[in-house]
């Protein structure tokens, strides 16, 4: 109720994981295309910040900060304001009515008093383990970062084609992070791409990952996520609801 609504906490994954703790290393959520892992994992970061006071940092190879600031407006005017009218899409646009723009100033206010300086963004033109690790550290030791949402765990391309090099090399990467986050207790929350037709598979199992699917054993937490088809929602179809 109230202004709380925010706080998007998920307490059947509390109860099944014990939380996503800080400092035990790397944790990936595995999605398809389109499923919402991006959003997904800066719930985490707003959740991890309003209820233990973390200071979060976003690590992308893929987008600018900008979109992750549309995507965090869209989030708080929605769910805070209820104003459902302005999703990702219209404030991407930045076309609104008077009435919207209204909301947005009252979420801009929101956003800088909740998230200011807690949440921070920073772009890398490649996904370089080495580099991934050398600013966890720095982060950790000049600003007490406790959670990193590394935007998007892949395949760095060091050692040639072949899915074999390609399983390998994912491994190492997995194993590097994850040991410099557990030394310097930070924890990792990465989105990885699941290469499976979403429209076929209704049970993920960590053949999903692919190529990617042995970083399960270094990860602290695997979740995987698909869209929910219509049918399932469905209550008078027994067999699938």
């Amino acid at each position: 109720d109230g202004e709380y609504r925010y706080m998007r906490n998920f307490g059947l994954l509390d109860e099944t994981l014990g939380g996503i703790q800080v400092g035990n290393g790397l944790h990936i959520v595995g999605a398809t295309s389109g499923t919402g892992k991006t959003t997904f994992c800066l719930n985490l970061a707003m959740s991890l910040v309003t209820t233990s006071n973390e200071n979060i940092i976003i690590i992308s190879n893929e987008q600018q900060s900008l979109y992750y600031k549309n995507l965090l407006m869209s989030i708080i005017c929605q769910v805070v304001f209820k104003q459902y009218s302005l999703t990702r899409k219209k404030v991407t646009r930045n076309q609104f009515t008077d009435e919207e723009k209204k909301v947005l100033i009252q979420a801009n206010n929101f956003i800088a008093e909740k998230f200011d300086n807690k949440i921070r963004f920073l772009s890398v033109p490649t996904f370089n383990s080495e580099n991934i690790c050398a600013i966890i550290k720095r982060e950790k030791l000049k600003n007490n970062v406790g959670m990193v949402v590394l935007d998007t765990f892949k395949f760095e391309g060091n050692n040639g084609g072949g899915s074999s090099n390609i399983a390998i090399e994912l491994v190492e990467t997995s194993r590097a992070i994850d040991h410099i986050a557990t030394e310097y207790k930070v924890g990792v929350i990465t989105p990885v791409q699941l290469l499976v037709s979403q429209d076929k598979v209704s049970y993920l199992t960590s053949s999903a990952l692919s190529n990617s699917k042995q970083i399960k054993e270094t990860a602290n937490s695997v979740l995987l996520m698909r869209r929910v088809r219509p049918f399932e929602l469905d209550k008078d179809n027994t067999k699938y609801f």
